[in-house]
């Protein structure tokens, strides 16, 4: 599985931490001690936590990795499409930071979200190899070569 964290992966991390916190916090407010609460819904509440954190992991390791360095990954996958191949491809917002894009008008029905390492496009789906999108996502952050240049 690759670094990228879909929607529904990160609402229900976000609902398990939040959940965890509320059960701490109302347990607290209840005038429940540290022990009671251990005792009563420690495991509960840490269970929660800790699969929070874990479906969160993958965005926070892809968030701290060399752009370069994740690029790299696919080898001479990444450098198969000339930049012809990508450079009709416009994103409505890309996150330098975070090394991720965004297609502003749907493609076929489904709005595009793209990582250097995955995309939700059905092209990516099926065959598991750098898209357009991917390839266009890397050439705007300065990562793209394409065979031909490096030839050169």
């Amino acid at each position: 599985m690759g670094w990228y964290i879909s929607k529904i992966r990160f609402k229900c991390a976000l609902i398990l931490i939040f959940g965890a916190a509320v059960i701490i916090v109302n347990a607290l407010n209840m005038g429940m001690s540290l022990r009671e609460l251990w005792d009563e819904y420690g495991l509960s509440a840490g269970l929660m936590a800790i699969t929070g954190v874990f479906l969160w992991r993958p965005a926070f390791e892809y968030a701290k990795a060399d752009a370069a360095a994740v690029w790299r990954r696919w080898g001479r996958h990444g450098r198969r499409k000339s930049k012809n191949d990508f450079e009709h491809v416009k994103f409505a917002r890309v996150y330098a930071n975070t090394k991720y894009g965004l297609m502003g008008q749907p493609e076929d029905g489904v709005r595009v979200r793209t990582t250097l390492e995955s995309c939700t496009c059905r092209d990516f789906t099926r065959e598991g190899l750098p898209c357009k999108h991917m390839c266009r996502l890397a050439h705007t952050l300065g990562l793209y070569e394409d065979e031909e240049e490096e030839n050169e």
